[in-house]
């Protein structure tokens, strides 16, 4: 997955985990946590709550991997910066010796010609 395609995803999964967090007023973070280390257990008796918890935890443990994935491609991503002093790439009919404004009259009536 590409890095932007992890970001959507993850925001996508914040998005239902802060209904549970709204819901139930704790943080997905400490509530897997608290389950996990089964402090949850007496919930187990509750079907509804049963059922919330059972979809949290899966939509908690994807956002996981998601981020994990992410942060993976961020540590292997090398930013190079734009070196524009020695990588210019002049755009065509452009000039810095005649007035450029007949050259870009001409693109936009052709962009909007079409």
């Amino acid at each position: 997955m590409e890095i932007h395609e992890l970001v959507i995803e993850m925001k996508l999964l914040e998005r239902r985990l802060t209904l549970y967090e709204e819901k139930y007023g704790v943080l997905s973070g400490d509530f897997y946590a608290a389950l996990m280390s089964g402090k949850l257990a007496r919930y187990d008796d509750y079907d509804e709550t049963r059922a919330d918890f059972s979809r949290w935890k899966g939509i908690y443990e994807t956002w996981l991997r998601r981020k994990e994935a992410y942060t993976e491609q961020i540590q292997h991503h090398k930013h190079v910066p734009p070196d524009t002093k020695h990588n210019r790439i002049p755009a065509p009919e452009m000039s810095v010796t005649r007035p450029n404004l007949p050259v870009l009259i001409r693109d936009i009536e052709a962009l909007a010609s079409n």
